[in-house]
């Protein structure tokens, strides 16, 4: 039986302090980012208070609902469940050190361009100037603010990274 507290925490040594017993109210899974679903999903446990504060009495149901607004989507936690069966602990434990290589490896190609990357130890989330739009709509990059975002996750290659660099040295944004 595998037991998951969020999917990488678990993983990383050493291990981040990153669960209930050290004050966390709240785990969130993204089960479409590291673990790779084909549709977005995400499964979010909380303590038994924060989850009783959410809870209303819905009369179609003759029940509480405790779910985050109401979702009843039953497919995405099997879809995740599924991901972690199929993929097994050494699996996932294989494909998290390929990320947070990739993730490295995207940093300091980014800032090779005098591009200042940012990611926080152990992430495979890349924070940098936001892009043109064209380069967030072609490389599916969220952007906020003044910034833009790439996730490394299972499935995205040195290839794609060096595609992607190439298209980042050429984008209208950062041309000097």
């Amino acid at each position: 039986m595998l037991h998951f507290v969020g999917v990488m925490p678990n993983f990383l040594s050493p291990k981040p302090h990153f669960d209930f017993s050290e004050g966390a109210d709240s785990i969130i899974v993204s089960g479409h980012k590291f673990l790779g679903s084909p549709i977005p999903c995400g499964i979010i446990i909380v303590l038994k208070h924060n989850k009783e504060r959410i809870s209303n009495y819905v009369d179609v149901l003759d029940s509480l609902d405790d779910t985050i607004t109401g979702s009843r989507n039953a497919i995405t936690p099997l879809i995740i469940w599924y991901m972690i069966r199929t993929v097994g602990t050494e699996g996932i434990h294989h494909q998290l050190n390929e990320c947070l290589n990739l993730a490295a490896y995207t940093q300091i190609k980014i800032n090779h361009l005098g591009i200042k990357a940012l990611r926080n130890p152990n992430a495979l989330t890349i924070i940098f100037p936001r892009v043109s739009k064209a380069l967030q709509y072609k490389w599916q990059l969220a952007a906020h603010g003044a910034f833009s975002h790439l996730i490394i996750r299972p499935g995205i290659t040195k290839d794609m990274i060096d595609s992607f660099i190439t298209d980042l040295k050429n984008d209208v944004n950062y041309r000097k």
